[in-house]
C-alpha cells in the first residue's frame, strides 16, 4: 500500500498511536476486500532481476555526476588564483605552465591538489567507459525481454542509448500500465 493514500483528517489534531493506525488500516483492508478499489493505491515492487537490471545505468549516472562534481572542484581551485580550466589538452602539462597573475608559478600545494583531482577525473572517465562498454555488450548479446524492448527504441530518431535504456529499465521493463494516468503519474 502506498502510505500517502492513507486518509487523514487534516482539520483536527489527531492522536497517533499504533492501535489507531492498525484500526484504520484494518477498516481500509476490509473495504478493499469487499470490492472498493479506490480505498488506496497499490505499490508495485520490481522483481529482484528487474531491480538488478536497473543498477547499470544508475551506476553510470552516479559516475557522471561524480565526474561533474570533480571538474567543478577543479574549476573552483583554478579560479582562486585567477585561472580558468582549458577546454581540452594535456592537463598535467598545462598545469606545469600555469602562472599566477604576477608570473610566478602556482603554489606547490595547489598544484599537487589539482593533479590529484585530475587523476580522479581520469579514474571516473575510465569507469564510465567500462560501464558504457558493459551496456553495449549487453545490448548486443543479451536475449532478455528487457533488451528486446531497448533495441527497437534505438532506431527512433532523437532517441539515444541512454534514453532508450532508461525508458525501458525504469518505466517499461517491469511495470504494467493500465491507463494513461499511471504513465503521467510516473513521469510527472
Amino acid at each position: 500500500m502506498d502510505s500517502s493514500s492513507l486518509a487523514v483528517n487534516r482539520r483536527h489534531r489527531r492522536a497517533k498511536t499504533d492501535r489507531l493506525d492498525v484500526q484504520k488500516l484494518l477498516t481500509m483492508l476490509l473495504r478493499y476486500v469487499a470490492g472498493e478499489q479506490r480505498v488506496w493505491s497499490i505499490v508495485r515492487v520490481p522483481s529482484i532481476e528487474a531491480e538488478d537490471r536497473r543498477q547499470l545505468h544508475r551506476a553510470l549516472a552516479t559516475a557522471q555526476r561524480a565526474r561533474t562534481r570533480v571538474i567543478n572542484r577543479l574549476q573552483g581551485l583554478l579560479a582562486s588564483p585567477g585561472r580558468v580550466m582549458p577546454p581540452s589538452g594535456d592537463f598535467p602539462q598545462l598545469l606545469e605552465s600555469l602562472r599566477l597573475w604576477d608570473g610566478s608559478p602556482l603554489p606547490a600545494g595547489l598544484r599537487h591538489l589539482l593533479g590529484q583531482e585530475w587523476e580522479h577525473v581520469q579514474v571516473l572517465a575510465q569507469r564510465m567507459g567500462q560501464l558504457a562498454a558493459e551496456r553495449r555488450a549487453l545490448l548486443q548479446t543479451a536475449a532478455e525481454a528487457a533488451m528486446n524492448k531497448v533495441r527497437p527504441r534505438l532506431t527512433l530518431n532523437g532517441m539515444g542509448t541512454n534514453s532508450a535504456w532508461v525508458f525501458v529499465m525504469e518505466c517499461f521493463g517491469w511495470r504494467a500500465f493500465r491507463h494513461g494516468k499511471e504513465v503521467g503519474a510516473l513521469s510527472g
